[in-house]
Formats: C-alpha cells, sequence, structure tokens
C-alpha cells in the first residue's frame, strides 16, 4: 500500500509539471506569434528583466517575419547585459539580413539599431565605427524601449571615441553640444586632460547603464 501511494504521489506531481510547464525556464516560445513575442521582449526590456527578454527574441529571430526584430531586441538585451560582443553580432545580423530593406534609415527601429551599434562599437575600442554610427543618429533621438538612453549618451560615447582616435577639437565641438560653456584649450596637455575630466564627470551623471 505504502509504495501505490508513493506512485500515486509521483503520478500527480508529473501531471502538475507537465500542466504549468515547470519552472517556466524551458518552456517552448514558439507557438506564439511575432506579435506576442515582441510585446512580451520588450515589456520584460522595459522591466529589466533581460533574460526573459533574451529567451523571446531569440524566439523572433526563428520566425519568417520577425527575425529582424528578434536580432534588433537581441542587441539591446545583450548592451543591457554589458555583452557588447554579441549585442554588435546581433546588429550585424539585422543589418546584413535586412536584403529587402524593410527598415529604411530614416525608421526608428534602424536608428535604435545604429545607436546599439554605436554604443558596442565604442565600448569594443572599435571607435572610428561608432564615430561613424553616430553621425548618422538624429539630434533628436530617445530611445523608445527607455527613455533614460537618449541622443546625450550617444554624443558622451562619440567624444570619448574622438578623443582616443585624437580629435580632441572634434571632442570639444560634442561636448559643447551637452554643456555650451565649457571651455579648455585642447592644444595643450592641460586643456585635453580638463576635456577627459568634463566628459568622465558627464559619464557619471548618466545612471542608466
Amino acid at each position: 500500500m505504502r509504495k501505490f501511494f508513493i506512485y500515486i504521489t509521483f503520478a500527480i506531481l508529473l501531471t502538475l509539471v507537465s500542466c504549468f510547464g515547470g519552472s517556466g525556464n524551458g518552456d517552448s516560445l514558439d507557438s506564439l506569434s511575432t506579435e506576442e513575442l515582441t510585446t512580451k521582449g520588450w515589456n520584460f526590456f522595459t522591466n529589466q528583466n533581460f533574460n526573459e527578454a533574451e529567451r523571446h527574441f531569440d524566439a523572433l529571430t526563428r520566425k519568417e517575419d520577425g527575425y529582424l526584430v528578434g536580432h534588433y531586441g537581441l542587441g539591446w538585451t545583450f548592451i543591457r547585459k554589458h555583452n557588447y560582443v554579441n549585442a554588435r553580432n546581433e546588429f550585424v545580423k539585422f543589418t546584413t539580413t535586412d536584403s529587402l530593406g524593410v527598415y529604411n534609415q530614416s525608421d526608428i527601429v534602424f536608428i535604435n539599431v545604429r545607436a546599439g551599434q554605436m554604443i558596442a562599437a565604442h565600448v569594443l575600442s572599435e571607435h572610428q565605427n561608432a564615430i561613424t554610427y553616430s553621425n548618422t543618429i538624429p539630434a533628436t533621438w530617445v530611445f523608445s524601449h527607455d527613455t533614460r538612453i537618449d541622443i546625450t549618451d550617444i554624443r558622451l560615447f562619440r567624444a570619448y571615441s574622438q578623443c582616443a582616435v585624437n580629435s580632441f577639437a572634434a571632442a570639444l565641438t560634442t561636448v559643447r553640444l551637452i554643456d555650451p560653456t565649457f571651455e579648455t584649450d585642447v592644444a595643450t596637455l592641460e586643456g585635453r586632460i580638463r576635456l577627459f575630466e568634463k566628459i568622465e564627470q558627464l559619464f557619471v551623471s548618466r545612471s542608466w547603464s
């Protein structure tokens, strides 16, 4: 009788696990529509649940009508997880697989991808690429899925990258877009040090990263 009770209890537990999907981490998302995956993915992203955001965007990359959004979402999710190599790779997949030109250069999704590419390139010390990407981002840009991230961040990363390639005058011009009152003589070592200090100070004031 005792063994019979154990078997019945075990069977009930297996049924419950099957019905409720266990912990949820291994659940297949392939049954969800592209719209559902997109909405849930960005909701998880906004709530800073980046592991779940990654799962949903990864599932999107297997959807014929959603793979571009999947790469876009994964790119930004990897940025927030500080995995910049993967972020760069996902953005490259977005730009190279959009063979039909679904998103043109004025589309907000394309601009968001370029902004993500810029940040990843900067962190990976691909400074010339970072500068090039930054020049395509409009002055009014705000990341729609996290409004704490905006053109000020892009300008800061650009200024730092400009310093990294010894374009100190250009970096000063970029910094003055953020703080028009800032002045220093970048022709001197002291002036360049002040410029670096200013960039560091402005970075500290940004809280999203």
